[in-house]
C-alpha cells in the first residue's frame, strides 16, 4: 500500500495539502494542484480505497480530509508535517545507492 500511495506525485502532493489545510473540497483541490477534475477524483478513489482520505457531503459539496483515526495515516501525516518544516531542497548524496 505504501509505494502506491508514494508512487504518484498527485497523490503525494494531494496528501501534503490536506496535511496543510485540513478539509478541503474538491475543486478547491483541483484548483490548488492544476491538475483536472477527473485525475483528481481518480487518486481521491484510490486515497479512499487505501484507507487514507474520507469524504463527507453537504448538498453538493464534496468535502476530503485524512482519515486522521488510522495511526497508518496519522504517521503519514506526521512525516509530512516535520517535512514541511525542512529546507525542500535536499543535497545530493554522491556515492549513494538508490
Amino acid at each position: 500500500m505504501i509505494e502506491e500511495i508514494f508512487s504518484s506525485r498527485i497523490r503525494v502532493r494531494l496528501i501534503m495539502l490536506l496535511v496543510e489545510l485540513g478539509e478541503i473540497n474538491i475543486s478547491e483541490i483541483v484548483r490548488r494542484l492544476g491538475v483536472n477534475h477527473t485525475v483528481v477524483d481518480a487518486h481521491l478513489e484510490r486515497l479512499k480505497r487505501f484507507g487514507v482520505v474520507e469524504e463527507r457531503r453537504i448538498g453538493r459539496v464534496r468535502l476530503i480530509r485524512l482519515r486522521r483515526d488510522d495511526e497508518r495515516v496519522r504517521l503519514i501525516a506526521e512525516l509530512f508535517e516535520r517535512l514541511g518544516s525542512e529546507p525542500k531542497q535536499l543535497p545530493d548524496v554522491k556515492g549513494a545507492d538508490a
